[in-house]
């Protein structure tokens, strides 16, 4: 996520995920959130299901972005 935003900045958000292990990974369901204080600007759904071969990654699993409601550190 980026690093500092100010409150007329947006956020962007990627998620990936690796299998690092030697087995296959299935059926396995990511769920993402949003912290208080900062609304998802994109209509996306935060949860997936997915699969991984061992050493797999995903491509950008999760991509949205979120803009600050109030000053704060998130």
């Amino acid at each position: 996520m980026t690093e500092n935003i100010y409150m007329d900045e947006t956020a962007y958000v990627l998620v990936n995920i690796r299998n690092a292990g030697v087995c296959d990974l299935n059926s396995i369901t990511v769920t993402d959130s949003v912290v208080e204080g900062l609304e998802l600007k994109d209509s996306i759904t935060l949860k997936k299901t997915i699969s991984l071969k061992a050493g797999q990654s995903t491509a950008e699993l999760f991509e949205y972005s979120l803009k600050p409601l109030k000053p704060g550190t998130y």
